[in-house]
């Protein structure tokens, strides 16, 4: 893994040429972060397809990319499966039938079933062999083709969340989120425990900004939406919302 991140730094750092790192995990997307920030690595970036991804490729730019851009930038390919409702599939059936064709878990990005449609996010050599080989799902037919339809599946099982916080502080927003005490948030991000944007964040005192994903391990995943307003008493409010 670290030989593998320290080869995309080369290659983007020296050779002007964009290296992505195929899927990764939350805790393969720390490790990669904490070794990009030692060799003082900056252009770099997580992507997954879309906000809020959970595996993300690691994306190593020269100097004259614009690591925030994401059309045409990144390898990464959106299939739409579709089949009955009445057929309820699941993750486990996905990636099973995958894993079946020999598919590499690192070329296979999230998941996201809904009703009868299942979007997924893969590397393109993956897309190619899905294309063309699947089929069924189990014993479920399904037609699979390479769009994106206009909700993410993910998108419709968002939980809303929202209260006050003392301040956008890290650990105030992770107190807020899990309904923890503040010190029992300051433990969990001091033990490694929290993810912001796909990076492990131990500073209890960073700020977070609207639109933050934030990673809690035994929690789940949030998205930070808005902070608008203040109390009588000098909170903030907050929105968010909880990935289910």
């Amino acid at each position: 893994m670290a030989a593998r991140v320290e080869d995309a730094i080369t290659a983007a750092a020296q050779q002007n040429r964009i290296k992505q790192l195929g899927f990764l995990d939350e805790r393969q997307c720390a490790i990669a972060g904490e070794i990009c920030r030692k060799n003082h690595f900056e252009p770099f970036r997580f992507w997954g397809g879309y906000e809020g991804a959970s595996r993300v490729l690691l994306g190593c730019f020269p100097d004259y990319v614009d690591p925030e851009q994401t059309d045409g930038l990144w390898e990464i390919l959106g299939l739409t499966f579709r089949y009955r409702p009445v057929d309820k599939l699941s993750h486990r059936d996905f990636l099973g039938a995958l894993m079946s064709l020999k598919v590499k878990r690192e070329t296979i990005g999230d998941i996201l079933v809904g009703e009868g449609i299942c979007v997924l996010f893969a590397l393109p050599s993956a897309a190619e062999l899905i294309l063309s080989e699947v089929s069924k799902i189990g014993r479920v037919g399904v037609s699979v083709s390479e769009e994106l339809p206009p909700q993410l599946p993910l998108e419709q099982n968002l939980l809303p969340l929202s209260g006050t916080v003392a301040s956008p502080r890290l650990d105030a927003v992770v107190a807020f989120l899990t309904n923890a005490g503040r010190e029992k948030a300051q433990q969990m991000i001091r033990q490694g425990l929290v993810a912001v944007n796909c990076e492990a964040m131990e500073n209890v005192s960073a700020a977070v900004d609207p639109g933050s994903r934030l990673s809690i391990r035994g929690y789940g995943r949030y998205r930070v939406e808005t902070f608008d307003g203040v109390t009588k008493k000098g909170r903030l409010h907050i929105t968010a919302s909880q990935y289910q």
